[in-house]
């Protein structure tokens, strides 16, 4: 709203209140003055229809028509009437005059009796003009009322509004930035109040800001700090996975590839470049894993189930030239913004997985020959026991014993005895089939499984034939050639015979011992009755 707005405002309602009050006094005057004026007039036209009643009364009862018209006529004339009526009692007119019907009526008495009545109507046109006259003068004054009173407005207009447009002087100037200024003093009460209130919400306003600014400076302070210590945190953060050795990759809600460190790089044989936007599964996951990864992927945003995330899970990776390697995968889930994204440490296991082959293998296997050791023995023995009952077939169990080995290591050393052991397991290896297993079982003892016997005892001699033969052969020992011996025991397993892997393993053992006593070099085969093994 501008300001000769508000200035009109206030002079126009003073203006309009001011004129409706004239104009309401204007027209009581007058209605009141219409009214005395037809009191006064009636009650001067019915004085003289009175007296001229006690003049036409007398004359109306002697039927004097004359002396009648005559009153009446004077009457007309001194009362200004407009119409005059005279009946007698009976309600005849006697005499009239005018058409305008009367107003007045005033009996006609003689000798205590109404013999008739006088009905005079007075002329108007005289209240009217007086009327006329009295509206003009009302009028007249209204109007110069009602410019002084405008006069007396506008100027009061100006008085009020001058205050307050020095306030909204102030005010426009704290809009366009100028905090110092401040509103005068008025000696108006009221607008005296209001001045030290917009002056003190200034002040308040300002002080406020000031805190602001020191709060704002405090606050931009610390989130440059805090930015530069984020950065500082992220550049770490990324050298840090730069040179991990596991290698990390982000993924996103669809599974694809948004980072991808160097070491990333290095296991996988893939660029950054190309592997971004890449589908992990696709990519890196051996096509054994994809199906499930990408199935658990889509349960754990569905529901949050997972059977890979927040987990450590081992499986076959592929590499960009197409090669699997065994690999162990950690995921987690979090936020970035509004989108959810994975992280994924994969850490190349393939030594580790070798060194546990090769425990395996230390566990499992005799260290000098290589060969299946008393362990493994008797894991394996028990199923081929099991396989030759399912298949209805025999198996044979050979206790070898190198004989004279005792004489060698003593002779020649110890690596002259590990090189006949080694030499010796080569050959019982070399000797049976494939199939059949082979084990050391301590110094020069040796166990050979033979499985799927359909004849037992002549397929039984003709291993142990073997066997024999394979001690027989002569061996570089100290750099000459050497004959050595060796003593087998056979015992033979029946399908369903009842019989276990260790009383098996016993009565081989218990038939070598046999051959040893029937001088060396030779193959016994168990049966009920043959002497028991000493404790040894």
């Amino acid at each position: 709203m501008s300001r000769a707005s508000l200035r009109r405002q206030l002079a126009a309602g003073v203006m309009l209140v001011q004129a409706v009050l004239m104009t309401a006094f204007v027209a009581h005057a007058v209605w009141r003055q219409q009214a005395s004026l037809r009191e006064t007039e009636a009650r001067h036209v019915h004085q003289l229809a009175t007296r001229a009643a006690l003049h036409i009364a007398p004359e109306l009862a002697r039927g004097d028509r004359a002396g009648i018209e005559a009153d009446a006529r004077d009457l007309i004339d001194d009362a200004g009437l407009v119409a005059l009526q005279i009946v007698d009692g009976h309600g005849r007119v006697v005499w009239q005059r005018g058409g305008t019907p009367p107003t007045t009526s005033v009996p006609l008495r003689s000798e205590g009796r109404d013999i008739g009545a006088l009905r005079v109507a007075p002329d108007p046109v005289p209240i009217a003009c007086a009327l006329r006259d009295t509206v003009r003068d009302g009028l007249l004054f209204a109007l110069v009322a009602v410019a002084l009173g405008a006069l007396l407005a506008i100027a009061l207009a100006h008085m009020v509004t001058r205050r307050l447009y020095r306030l909204l002087d102030v005010a426009d100037a704290v809009r366009e930035g100028r905090h110092d200024v401040r509103a005068l003093p008025s000696r108006v009460h009221e607008v005296g109040r209001l001045v030290d209130s917009f002056n003190a919400m200034l002040d308040a306003l300002a002080e406020r800001k000031q805190a602001l600014a020191r709060i704002n400076e405090e606050l931009e302070r610390r989130v440059e700090e805090r930015t530069a210590e984020m950065a500082e945190n992220a550049a770490n953060h990324r050298a840090i996975l730069e040179q991990a050795n596991d290698a990390f990759i982000m993924l996103d809600e669809d599974g694809r590839v948004v980072e991808w460190n160097r070491a990333a790089r290095t296991i996988f044989g893939w660029s950054r470049s190309q592997a971004y936007g890449r589908l992990f599964s696709e990519m890196l996951l051996a096509e054994a894993h994809r199906e499930a990864f990408d199935a658990d992927l889509r349960r754990f945003l569905a529901t949050g189930e997972t059977q890979w995330i927040g987990r450590r899970v081992e499986m076959q990776a592929l590499t960009r030239d197409g090669r699997e390697i065994p690999a162990e995968v950690s995921m987690r889930s979090r936020w970035r913004g509004e989108r959810r994204y994975f992280d994924a440490f994969l850490r190349d296991i393939t030594e580790r997985k070798q060194l546990e082959v090769s425990l395996a293998m230390q566990a499992l296997h005799d260290a000098l020959t290589g060969l299946p050791n008393r362990r493994l023995l008797l894991e394996s023995l028990p199923r081929a026991m099991q396989r030759a009952d399912r298949n209805g077939t025999a198996l044979g169990v050979y206790f070898i014993d190198l004989d004279g080995f005792k004489q060698v290591n003593d002779t020649y050393g110890h690596d002259a005895g590990d090189d006949l052991l080694r030499e010796f397991a080569c050959r019982i290896r070399d000797s049976v089939r494939a199939v059949d297993m082979v084990a050391r079982l301590a110094g020069d003892e040796f166990v050979v499984v033979a499985e799927a016997f359909a004849e037992p005892m002549p397929n039984a001699d003709i291993v142990a034939d073997k066997l024999l033969r394979v001690a027989e052969t002569p061996y570089v020992i100290g750099g000459a050639p050497r004959r050595m011996s060796s003593s087998v025991g056979v015992a033979v397993y029946l399908p369903r015979s009842g019989i276990d892997a260790n009383a098996l393993l016993a009565r081989a053992d218990q038939a070598m011992y046999a051959s040893k006593r029937s001088g060396k070099g030779r193959a016994t085969v168990w049966e009920p009755g043959l002497a028991p093994v000493a404790a040894h």
